[in-house]
């Protein structure tokens, strides 16, 4: 015994990008992107959203040195009341020795 369910689901995205670069040793870069998901079932719907964004910055303050920052952000709707976020972020610094 089988019982059918219609629905339909539709979702639109938006992203953008920017990267820039203000001098010979100073590039920055951010991108961002938002979802959102419409699920509809026959006694029910939901509308979820997604955000995530990401930038870096890479410092390049003489010729031995390399500065890289990072940071993401993304945000998750788990139900239509409640939303998970999540931040990482990182920094790489690195030194290039003159002979190796």
């Amino acid at each position: 015994n089988s019982t059918r369910t219609h629905y339909t689901s539709s979702e639109w995205n938006i992203q953008s990008k920017l990267v820039t670069r203000f001098t010979e040793w100073l590039n920055l870069n951010y991108e961002m992107n938002f979802g959102y998901h419409i699920l509809r079932m026959t006694d029910s719907h939901s509308h979820l959203k997604d955000f995530s964004q990401k930038g870096q910055c890479c410092i390049i303050p003489s010729k031995n040195w390399y500065i890289q920052l990072e940071c993401e952000h993304y945000r998750n709707d788990i139900t239509p009341s409640l939303a998970k976020n999540c931040l990482l972020a990182d920094a790489d610094i690195t030194y290039h020795l003159k002979n190796g």
